[in-house]
């Protein structure tokens, strides 16, 4: 887990189950990496956790963040995801 992620900026696109389930499996295994969740209902996402930050899904802040855990139920129907594919991964590719 630490080499995969150590000094990375990660996003978690989408907080439903599959959301949460990766943010407490990598909170689980390093407590201060910092992460960006993503989600279109942010204003309703409450952790007591100081390495974490929110916004609406914006793809446009992809590209400053370095891996990118997206959850099952966000569509990537209209966003041209090209540059930066290889930065997108899901919880079933990790684990």
């Amino acid at each position: 887990m630490n080499d995969y992620l150590n000094n990375k900026k990660v996003i978690i696109l989408g907080f439903g189950k599959e959301g949460k389930s990766t943010y407490e499996y990598i909170r689980k295994h390093d407590k201060n990496i910092k992460l960006l969740i993503m989600d279109d209902n942010y204003q309703n996402i409450k952790l007591d956790d100081e390495n974490v930050t929110y916004s609406k899904i914006d793809y446009r802040l992809f590209n400053d963040y370095d891996i990118i855990f997206k959850s099952p139920g966000v569509s990537f129907k209209n966003v041209d995801i090209t540059p930066f594919k290889d930065k997108i991964t899901s919880q079933l590719e990790y684990l």
